[in-house]
Formats: structure tokens, C-alpha cells, sequence
């Protein structure tokens, strides 16, 4: 013991925060997003909570600078329903700057949680502590989904961010016709690679994902619309890993094919043609195979000519029956953008269909094509009458103008003796590439040989004796079946 006076000294410093109490969420402190306070974390175990709210997407900053060296100061970010958005950010050291960067993917209330990094620690000292709110302009969100997308003009621009990482976002187009559709992304963050996709109502792709030689670069790429509707363009970041609240633009250019027939890609699709007619039509998109329907009255030529093609397309087309028989095969042009021409034969009166595509179905173009048609009916109205049993009545004495015609026409008439004696057969006026040759056959279907004119184009002279009267058929034929002819010959059976 001793009676010597000593001296007890208090002292209080206050860990002046006027946030507290702000313990807790329910505690959480609404603050204004761009902001700097002087809070404190103190006792030892304080967590400091704070709420924003956002009207748009967009980046959050929050710094903590100027901390007591006995401190790690941690921040993290949480929606309203706890969950993470931005997990536990800290500095290098104890004493050191906190920088956190948070991506706010929709307008709502964001929960800003600060603590020391163990609990371990406290000072009355405050610390500067700041907030910054960048929002992204991003005038379509939000649009990160399929059903979500943005119904936009198909011709036009508009600025776009993919914010926050993971970010998609979804443009939808209508269309009232087939065409081109292209779609370009330009000015990208250098730290983004833009990927695109187009994609049809049923989300199969249309045009697959294109993307930049590199991080930064453009992206353009074209989406052949097979037909009116809605299409929908995906727009990410190639592996959806990088962001940015910087914007850039995407520009769609759409332009409707001139024709006017699609769909018509298979024979219950084919539109009716005029024979005679001119008409345009499209190869689009690649693979595309346009069908025609016509209507002949009567066996005849028909005349097509395909011109003014696009210079990356080797137009090719076939004319087929009915049945899908063909008439032509395929009819090739002399060069790629070069002229397609050639004559289909129709044997009989009907209904036949043109079948147009690329050579090799592997190229298109929005670019039109002129496809036209003339029509020369035959002369005689005998067909269909290419068969013993087909064979059409004949008057003695009589002229009749009748063509061979497609190639290997072979046709018949029927004759009739009142006696014996002998069938005196005339054809002339022949085309300069027929030879015309005749064979009578009689009831029982006996032929007594070919008769044929001195030379190609040449007049066919021939008397057929018959040993008694009935019924014979006279058959008519170019003579080796390898050339046919539209222009009539004339035709006279006498007797005597």
C-alpha cells in the first residue's frame, strides 16, 4: 500500500459512423448510387450493409481507401434474395484499397455488405468508402431471352452492350416476304469477340454463330429467309466470359427477293405459268429449287430460256409430266451467270412442271433471274396415237398435216381397204431435219417394210399393194428416232 497519490486518465475516442445501426439487411442503410461516406467497422465483428436502387442496368463501383493498417476491408454484393452478384472483394494487404465492380443485370434493389476480411479486426477510425453507379444504355433491354427478344424493323441500327458477362440478347424481325437478311456488329469493345446467330420461329438456326477474326473486331455474316415470318438474331459474347458497359452497333439490312412465287419448292407448291410468259424468279436460300406448273392444250414445244442470271449461279432446269417423268433432264446454261436454254417436247395435252436450281445447289443470290417460256402447239390433233392399238382413222384422199414430235415419235393411223389393191402414201413438206419413213402393217399386226424419201427434208413416195379389203395402219416415223420437229409435214393416202 502507499499513500502517495497516482493519477487514473480515461479517455474515449467514438467510432463516429453515422450509418449504425446497419448491422444486418433488414438494417441495410439507403444510400443514393454515386455517393462517398466515412463509415467505420467497429466493434470487431461489425458488417456494414447499404441498398441501392437502379432504374437500369449497369456498373456498380464501390472503393475503400484510407483503412487502418490493422484492417482488410471486404465488399460484396447480393440481390434482394441473398443471392450473390458480385461475391467478397478485398485488397492486397491489410491497410490496402478495396476496388469492387459489380454487374447490375436489372433495374431493382442491391444489397452492398462490408466487413472485415475475418472478422478479426476493428478501428474507430473511419475509412473513405465510395460509390459509383455507370448505367448501360442499352436501349433493348431487357432482351437476354428467346421469348424475351426485341421486335426491331428488319433495315436499321441500334447500339447494344453485352452486360453483364453471360449477357445475351435477342432481336426478332418480321418478314413479309423471302429475301436477304445480313447482320452486322461493328465498334466492339476491344475485349469482347461478338458472336451472332439467326434462327427461325421454331429456334432452328437460319444463319449458324459468326464471329470476329479477333477479340474487337466486326462481325457481319448473311441469313437467307426462306420464308415470311418472324426471325429471331442471338447476340453474345463468344464464350461468355467478357463484358462491357461500352455500346455497340448492330445494323440489320433486309431485302425481299422479287419473287413473287415462293414457297413453291416442290410440285404441290408449284404456282401456275402462262405459257408464252416472262416472268422473275430467285435462287435463295442455297439448295433452293423453284417449280413451275403449265398447262398445255395440246402436245407441242416449249421453248425456255433462262437470262440475266446472277454471275455465281449456273442455272439448271428440267421439265418433268405429271407423274415427275421427265421430259428434258437437266438442261445446263454454257457458263456460270450464262444463259440457259432448251425446247421440252410435250407428247399430249396436260399438265407439266418446270423444276429450276443452282448447278451444284451450292450457291444463291437475292440477285433475280428471268425464266421465259413460248409455247408452239402441233398442228395435228391425232395424239395421243403412238401405238398399234392407238391408231387414229384416216379418210382415203385426204391431206393432213402431222409432226413428229418429241424425238422418237412414232405414230399410227388407221386405213381402211374397200378392196385389193394398193395404198399410194405421200409425205412431203418436211422439216429439213426429218426423213420421214412409212410401214403398213396389217390386222394382225404384219409389216411389210420401211419406205423412206432420198434424203433428209426429202418428199417419201411409196405404193403398198394389199391383198383384200379391211382394215390396215399405216405407221410414221423419223428414221433413226433422232430428230423431231415442231413444223408439220403434209400427209396423203390414196387408193387405187
Amino acid at each position: 500500500e502507499s499513500s502517495t497519490p497516482f493519477t487514473v486518465t480515461f479517455d474515449f475516442v467514438a467510432a463516429d459512423d453515422p450509418f449504425e445501426p446497419n448491422d444486418n439487411i433488414g438494417a441495410a442503410t439507403p444510400l443514393p448510387t454515386s455517393l462517398a461516406i466515412a463509415p467505420t467497422i467497429y466493434p470487431r465483428g461489425d458488417n456494414d450493409w447499404y441498398k441501392v436502387w437502379i432504374a437500369q442496368p449497369g456498373l456498380l463501383t464501390a472503393a475503400a481507401s484510407a483503412v487502418d493498417e490493422a484492417m482488410d476491408v471486404y465488399i460484396q454484393v447480393v440481390d434482394l434474395n441473398g443471392k450473390s452478384v458480385r461475391g467478397w472483394t478485398g485488397p492486397d494487404r491489410k491497410g490496402g484499397d478495396t476496388l469492387l465492380e459489380a454487374e447490375l443485370p436489372e433495374p431493382g434493389t442491391y444489397l452492398i455488405q462490408v466487413g472485415d476480411g475475418n472478422n478479426d479486426a476493428a478501428s474507430v477510425k473511419p475509412f473513405e468508402l465510395s460509390f459509383r453507379f455507370d448505367p448501360v444504355a442499352d436501349e433493348n433491354e431487357p432482351n437476354n431471352s428467346f421469348g424475351g427478344a426485341v421486335i426491331v424493323p428488319p433495315s436499321g441500327a441500334r447500339q447494344a452492350a453485352i452486360f453483364p458477362r453471360g449477357d445475351e440478347d435477342w432481336l426478332a424481325v418480321d418478314v413479309d416476304h423471302p429475301g436477304e437478311l445480313v447482320v452486322l456488329a461493328t465498334n466492339s469493345p476491344d475485349n469482347l469477340d461478338i458472336y451472332m446467330q439467326v434462327l427461325n420461329a421454331d429456334k432452328t438456326p437460319i444463319l449458324g454463330w459468326i464471329g470476329p477474326a479477333r477479340a474487337g473486331g466486326d462481325v457481319e455474316g448473311v441469313a437467307d429467309l426462306p420464308t415470311p415470318g418472324r426471325y429471331f438474331i442471338q447476340i453474345a459474347d463468344g464464350n461468355n466470359d467478357q463484358s462491357s458497359p461500352d455500346l455497340f452497333e448492330v445494323a440489320l439490312a433486309y431485302t425481299a427477293e422479287p419473287d413473287q412465287y415462293e414457297p413453291n419448292n416442290g410440285p404441290a407448291e408449284a404456282p401456275p405459268l402462262t405459257l408464252g410468259g416472262q416472268i422473275l424468279f430467285n435462287i435463295l436460300p442455297r439448295g433452293d429449287n423453284d417449280w413451275f406448273r403449265v398447262e398445255a392444250a395440246s402436245a407441242g414445244e416449249l421453248a425456255i430460256v433462262i437470262d440475266e442470271s446472277p454471275e455465281d449461279l449456273d442455272i439448271y432446269f428440267q421439265v418433268v409430266d405429271a407423274d415427275q417423268k421427265p421430259i428434258t433432264g437437266w438442261v445446263a446454261p454454257y457458263r456460270k451467270g450464262g444463259v440457259t436454254e432448251g425446247i421440252a417436247d410435250l407428247p399430249m395435252p396436260g399438265i407439266y412442271f418446270i423444276q429450276v436450281s443452282d448447278g451444284n445447289n451450292d450457291a444463291r443470290s437475292v440477285t433475280h433471274a428471268t425464266l421465259t417460256t413460248a409455247f408452239t402447239p402441233i398442228a395435228e390433233a391425232f395424239e395421243p396415237n403412238n401405238s398399234f392399238g392407238s391408231a387414229v382413222p384416216i379418210e382415203l384422199g385426204e391431206s393432213y398435216r402431222a409432226t413428229i414430235l418429241p424425238r422418237g415419235d412414232v405414230d399410227w393411223y388407221l386405213l381402211e381397204a374397200p378392196r385389193a389393191g394398193s395404198f399410194v402414201i405421200t409425205v412431203d413438206e418436211v422439216d429439213e431435219d426429218l426423213d420421214i419413213y412409212v410401214n403398213l402393217t396389217d390386222a394382225e399386226a404384219n409389216a411389210g417394210g420401211w419406205f423412206g424419201p432420198p434424203r433428209k427434208g426429202g418428199v417419201t413416195e411409196a405404193e403398198l399393194a394389199v391383198p383384200a379389203a379391211g382394215l390396215y395402219r399405216l405407221q410414221i416415223a423419223d428414221g433413226n428416232n433422232d430428230a423431231r420437229s415442231a413444223v408439220p409435214f403434209r400427209l396423203r393416202v390414196d387408193f387405187k
